[in-house]
């Protein structure tokens, strides 16, 4: 019974990564780290890759309180090795892998494109 908005998400996402920061050399980060990246390179999130920019997140599926459908959402950040932009994409009456994912990978490739890396 958890409730919460994708801003919420995206904030606790965001401390989250802020911890593992603080913490780079713990096998939990290592571990958090591997998991995230593999959920781009080859599991759920396979469709938020972006060419020539290395992507990490995780995909989850929800229902809304009181609704019987499921909501879709893919945190992410970019680039994996060295986050400097964190992102949340929230689809209704979608899934993770298959609507948020791809959605985020739209915007992570935009902002390759505006050389928002560097």
């Amino acid at each position: 019974g958890v409730v919460t908005t994708p801003l919420a998400l995206l904030r606790a996402f965001q401390q989250l990564l802020e911890r593992m920061e603080a913490n780079a050399r713990s096998a939990t980060t290592g571990m958090l780290r591997d998991g995230m990246r593999g959920c781009v390179v080859s599991g759920s999130g396979v469709a938020g890759q972006v060419r020539d920019l290395p992507v990490a997140g995780k995909t989850g599926t929800g229902s809304a309180r009181g609704r019987t459908h499921q909501n879709g959402w893919f945190l992410s950040y970019a680039p994996a090795d060295a986050p400097l932009y964190t992102m949340v994409t929230f689809v209704e009456h979608g899934s993770g892998g298959a609507q948020a994912a791809p959605a985020a990978a739209a915007v992570w490739q935009a902002l390759g494109e505006q050389r928002a890396f560097g």
